[in-house]
């Protein structure tokens, strides 16, 4: 339980310092939401899949939620937060910025910070991706989901590694 506390303040206080930038980079995007295209289904629960996700700090914008399936990608998903720093249009994510991820995962808190393209509330082309364990993935996005090689780079635990995707699914 102590090692549980010790990480979710390190990462509590990294999602601080995220956020307060994001806030600061997003309230001037704040004013260009426009009227909505249709926007359905909206995300209910926070393991939905292939539904449209609110961002903050939007009162209504929405991110594509893709489903991503394959070995290792099971998450018992408790609770989930997005933050988008681009901007906004006709209620959907668009441009470039920073797109954060609150997961707790079977107890565990997680931040995944990507940075790249969204167009028409989905995730496009070139993605970064970093996550409160220091890993960091590089690869390409087509429609919301993972879609090629991805480069996976691990700080010390594991050895890089290389993975490929197909349109959200991964495979071996």
């Amino acid at each position: 339980m102590e090692q549980f506390s010790k990480k979710f303040i390190a990462v509590a206080a990294f999602a601080v310092i995220v956020v307060g930038a994001l806030i600061i980079d997003t309230t001037v995007y704040a004013v260009h939401a426009q009227t909505a295209d249709d926007i359905s289904p909206i995300c209910d629960k926070p393991d939905d899949a292939l539904c449209w996700r609110r961002v903050e700090p939007y009162a209504e914008c929405y991110v594509w939620e893709a489903k991503v399936t394959g070995p290792e990608v099971e998450w018992d998903i408790a609770g989930e937060r997005h933050l988008w720093s681009g901007g906004c249009e006709n209620k959907k994510a668009r441009g470039r910025g920073l797109l954060v991820q609150h997961v707790i995962d079977n107890n565990v808190y997680y931040v995944f910070i990507g940075e790249g393209l969204i167009a028409g509330g989905k995730m496009q082309g070139q993605w970064v991706i970093r996550d409160s364990e220091g890993n960091t993935l590089r690869g390409m996005m087509a429609d919301g989901a993972p879609h090629g090689e991805w480069q996976y780079d691990y700080p010390a635990h594991r050895p890089d590694e290389t993975k490929l995707w197909r349109h959200g699914e991964l495979r071996e």
